[in-house]
């Protein structure tokens, strides 16, 4: 950043796309709550209508914005400079896809979303501040309120949105505006009420013992393996039902 202008636009950027996404995920955390809280009651009522949820949210994508499907692949392309603009079709569509998606039972992260949803505002206001070319930093602050907004962890928020974005080297002027944003975004969503999420590990495990860290570097080995299988068969199980049915 060359002069103290051009530092408090970013540092005020930072602060309204903090309040603003911290706004936005304050509504699709506590429209999670509310689902898993349905789900959770009529489980076996809900479950068999899953097919046909993701049938009615690909006809969502397909009938108001199909570019939106490509999802986080739109963020990178966008922060590799492939791609001049994020549909902001992008952020109900994805919010209400993983409503839905909750709600029948079916398997689906928060923690995209929430980074699509900040990645689609940053790049979005972009053109009302008038910002010299640095859209990957414009890009990370927005992740990072994304991210910091739905569950109240700033600090892992700026890493996470720093990292993902590595393409040769870390952005370190994206440091501020991402201390900024995130930060605001998780005050943002505590003060409209967003319930943080938690989950209470009662379970603790002797690392001292030798028998203990053999087990866990051979769960890691193992982990490690499937993963890599589940992603190498997820390609290509996607190629193969391309090439055989045209209707995705």
């Amino acid at each position: 950043m060359e002069n103290k202008k051009e530092l408090l636009k970013y540092m005020i950027f930072a602060g309204v796309m903090g309040i603003v996404v911290g706004g936005i995920d304050t509504v699709f955390g506590k429209g999670l709550i509310l689902i898993g809280e349905i789900r959770n009651k009529y489980f076996w009522y809900l479950i068999p209508f899953l097919p046909i949820a993701g049938i009615v949210i690909t006809w969502l994508y397909y009938h108001f914005n199909e570019l939106s499907l490509k999802g986080m692949t739109l963020v990178f392309e966008t922060g590799q400079q492939k791609r001049k603009r994020i549909p902001l079709a992008l952020i109900p569509l994805v919010m209400i896809g993983t409503w839905l998606t909750h709600l029948f039972g079916g398997s689906a992260g928060r923690e995209g979303v929430a980074v699509q949803i900040g990645a689609t505002l940053s790049h979005y206001f972009t053109k009302y501040f008038h910002f010299p070319k640095n859209g990957k930093v414009l890009l990370i602050t927005g992740m990072a309120a994304g991210f910091a907004g739905l569950f109240q962890t700033p600090l892992t928020a700026l890493f996470f949105a720093m990292e993902v974005m590595v393409i040769g080297k870390i952005e370190y002027e994206a440091l501020l505006p991402g201390v900024i944003a995130s930060f605001t975004a998780s005050y943002t969503s505590h003060f409209l009420g967003l319930e943080k999420f938690s989950v209470n590990i009662q379970q603790s495990i002797n690392m001292n013992d030798l028998k203990n860290m053999m087990l866990m570097i051979l769960v890691g080995i193992i982990l490690g393996i499937v993963g890599r299988i589940f992603s190498t068969s997820l390609i290509a199980l996607k190629t193969f039902f391309k090439n055989k049915i045209e209707n995705p």
